[in-house]
């Protein structure tokens, strides 16, 4: 399996993606891929943890926007704590 292959099967989009995050070339990740396996496959799985924690940062940017723009929110996540936890909602994104 290539470099680009195995990136692809860990859910990213290609070797680009691996450099662009990591600022390694490509020569170097084709080297790791081929002389340290695991150190590649170590680097992926920061790859995927990174873009998932982006991802989370990002979704719970959009939760708080939605709270401080739903009327709900004002009184409806305040009596939920559970999932403005779940979430990470901060308080201040619920007051009026």
């Amino acid at each position: 399996m290539t470099p680009s292959q195995q990136a692809k099967e860990a859910g990213l989009k290609n070797l680009l993606q691996v450099q662009q995050l990591t600022g390694q070339s490509a020569q170097t990740l084709t080297n790791w891929h081929r002389d340290k396996p695991e150190l590649f496959k170590i680097v992926l799985l920061g790859c995927v943890s990174s873009l998932e924690s982006e991802n989370l940062k990002r979704l719970r940017v959009a939760i708080n926007q939605f709270c401080r723009a739903s009327e709900w929110a004002a009184d409806g996540w305040k009596q939920q704590p559970h999932i403005r936890e779940l979430f990470c909602i901060d308080s201040e994104s619920i007051k009026n």
